[in-house]
């Protein structure tokens, strides 16, 4: 994974979790419900996943 690979995954994660956050503090935070929390779960495993590669992204240099 290059530089510009890493910094465009985390563009995207950024961007789910901003999307959430609307969904829950902007919009109806009782609205917040299974479907949000997987997709909040999902986001939470995908920047694991990335913050495991990020080691080896940055080592490269």
């Amino acid at each position: 994974m290059t530089k510009e690979e890493y910094q465009g995954k985390l563009s995207q994660l950024l961007k789910e979790m901003d999307e959430l956050d609307v969904e829950y503090y902007d919009d109806d935070q009782f609205a917040f419900d299974g479907d949000c929390i997987m997709r909040l779960h999902d986001v939470a495993d995908d920047a694991l996943e990335l913050a495991e590669k990020a080691k080896d992204v940055f080592n490269n240099d």
